[in-house]
């Protein structure tokens, strides 16, 4: 009988482990997972292993490209994906010439700057971008322009970031937390928006290691951890590792405490009763699997007993 037990409670684990969707809150609670994120982490995930040059080919379907994008700034935007930033950029000028106040342009000039390690003209062009439509990049422009900003007022960004984040977070919040960045007031909710969408395209050009890459990855990973789930904050914190986060020790220490509400929880049976109660479908597939368990347990149970009486 215990050898029935046991083997029951193991199937029992085994249907849990495929049905499991979810995610530990940092309190160790069961919640729903938020299935923005993980797709966002998926997109994150593979842009950073595509090279630049393999975009050309679909160049259509970049983002720095748009329908009313001119000759001259699809070519520099294939000098850009090919690493030819100067080239680039004196296209660009050219193109800005010829089509003045176009946002776009502005925004690749910011672009092939900074990629070419020029950050005040970088910084200057951004600024223009946003001057020009300030809701280009779905309004997430201004972290762009807040990253360039620090990049020039702190020439050494690695040990700025020793010290600091990017973006400071409180020790306590939600996504309706607001936030000063920039001298102005912004959601935890959008600033995550705004980090998922500029991450999208920087990690195309810059490939790890790099501190502020590294560093943007490190606060999705804290407000994953704080706002959604903790699955997704670990698999964020990876990222950060492979971009050479600057403090090892803290990251990892984070990780490892994640790691350990997660496997606490996991063992608490009202985790697992959450789980179940949180969809009424799940309840009914649930019991339908323990009938099946039951059938076959029963079933081994005749065989057993056929085979002994032999």
């Amino acid at each position: 009988m215990k050898r029935y037990i046991i083997s029951f409670i193991i199937l029992t684990k085994i249907i849990f482990g495929c049905l499991w969707i979810s995610g530990t809150t940092i309190d160790g609670s069961y919640t729903n997972q938020n299935p923005r994120d993980d797709v966002q982490l998926e997109i994150l995930s593979r842009q950073i292993k595509v090279k630049p040059k393999q975009l050309i080919k679909n160049i259509d379907n970049f983002s720095l490209i748009d329908d009313k994008s001119p000759k001259e700034e699809r070519e520099a935007i294939v000098m850009i994906l090919k690493g030819d930033y100067s080239k680039a950029i004196e296209k660009l000028l050219e193109c800005e010439k010829k089509y003045p106040n176009r946002y776009s342009v502005a925004s690749n000039l910011g672009t092939a700057y900074e990629l070419n390690g020029e950050n005040k003209k970088a910084l200057k062009w951004i600024s223009e971008d946003l001057r020009r439509d300030p809701n280009s990049h779905y309004k997430t422009e201004w972290l762009h322009r807040y990253i360039l900003k620090l990049k020039v007022e702190h020439k050494d960004i690695s040990k700025y970031l020793k010290i600091h984040r990017v973006i400071e977070l409180p020790k306590k919040f939600n996504n309706d937390t607001k936030i000063l960045v920039d001298k102005k007031y912004r959601t935890v909710k959008s600033i995550r928006g705004s980090i998922y969408y500029q991450l999208r395209e920087r990690v195309l050009f810059v490939k790890p290691k790099d501190p502020i890459v590294a560093d943007l990855l490190y606060t999705l990973a804290i407000i994953n951890a704080n706002t959604s789930n903790l699955e997704n904050a670990t698999k964020f914190l990876n990222l950060a590792k492979m971009y050479g986060f600057v403090d090892e020790k803290k990251l990892l220490d984070d990780k490892d405490r994640y790691n350990k509400i997660i496997s606490t929880s996991k063992l608490s049976p009202m985790w697992h009763i959450n789980y179940i109660l949180d969809d009424p479908s799940r309840i009914l597939l649930y019991i339908l699997f323990l009938l099946i368990v039951l059938l076959i347990f029963k079933l081994f149970k005749n065989i057993a007993i056929f085979l002994k009486k032999r």
